[in-house]
């Protein structure tokens, strides 16, 4: 019925916080339904695909602890500090391509980006990565901003594509929809909003407050140019006091 998991960064950060969390390298949890034959059929399966490739099975009280948790993925902004996810839509068979580009792309931003996720549906993979950032430091937190254009980027690239609109990627309509899709979509939206009152700049667009739009190009010229400042910053401390904690 579902499946979820986790990287060994995400569980180290909620104990770090103090939370009850596992330590483990990640941790799949997965959610059977059925009648008890079947599903006892399942679980066997699944057992022995996890005993294959090296894993284990946790305690009964482990799942239900996660799945009881499956709705609070960020409560490591617990820290004070800001916790900003980006989130893509994958094919399955290009996860593992994906992955090592994604790790490529933290590497080379300086973040620690714990992965969260789950799997859609049969065929596609949802991938959640997030980032500590400063937000009262101005340059570092707008310039971490880049890394959601370039997970974008690689979403793409691999026949997936980012999640929502918003600020950043309303940019991103048209290759979400098609040029006569979101044309569509943009004149549904000026039939009902006439005077783009109803969170304007953000769906079918990328506004400024004075009402002017911005080109896609220029849009993300903007989000590449940050997250080449990025690059080129000191790497990032956020979190590091919580992780010490867990190595005394």
């Amino acid at each position: 019925m579902h499946i979820m998991f986790g990287d060994r960064l995400h569980f180290d950060y909620l104990r770090g916080l103090g939370k009850h969390a596992p330590d483990v390298g990640c941790m799949i949890t997965m959610s059977l339904t059925g009648s008890k034959g079947s599903v006892d059929i399942e679980e066997k399966t699944l057992d022995e695909i996890v005993a294959a490739t090296g894993g284990a099975k946790m305690p009964k009280e482990v799942a239900e602890h996660e799945w009881s948790e499956r709705s609070y993925e960020f409560r490591v902004r617990e820290m004070g500090v800001g916790a900003i996810p980006g989130e893509i839509l994958v094919p399955i068979d290009s996860l593992e391509k994906v992955l090592a580009e994604m790790d490529k792309l933290v590497k080379g931003m300086k973040l620690k980006a714990p992965t969260i996720g789950t799997i859609a549906d049969n065929n596609t993979v949802m991938l959640m990565p997030y980032y500590l950032t400063e937000e009262h430091n101005f340059w570092r937190s707008t310039a971490a901003m880049g890394f959601g254009k370039k997970l974008g980027d690689i979403a793409f690239e691999n026949g997936g594509r980012p999640v929502g609109l918003g600020i950043f990627f309303a940019a991103n309509l048209s290759k979400y929809r098609g040029k006569d899709g979101a044309e569509l979509i943009r004149s549904i939206k000026k039939t009902m909003d006439p005077y783009e009152i109803m969170n304007p700049g953000k769906l079918v667009e990328t506004g400024t407050r004075w009402g002017i739009s911005m080109p896609a190009f220029l849009m993300n010229f903007g989000m590449n140019m940050m997250a080449g400042m990025k690059r080129l910053m000191p790497r990032d401390k956020m979190g590091e006091r919580e992780l010490s904690k867990l190595k005394k």
